[in-house]
């Protein structure tokens, strides 16, 4: 399984009319870390 990094995404690089106004970063939500489902084991017994 792979690893999920934190990203860092910059909102705006060039110049803005309204300075202050989109300033910060956002972070991507992490993805929870998931198991497998529980699995059983059958065993047939055919007494004919």
């Amino acid at each position: 399984m792979r690893t999920i990094e934190n990203s860092l995404l910059v909102f705006n690089q060039g110049e803005d009319e309204q300075p202050g106004r989109h300033e910060g970063v956002s972070v991507a939500p992490e993805k929870p870390a998931l198991k497998r489902p529980a699995r059983y084991r059958v065993v047939l017994l055919n007494d004919d």
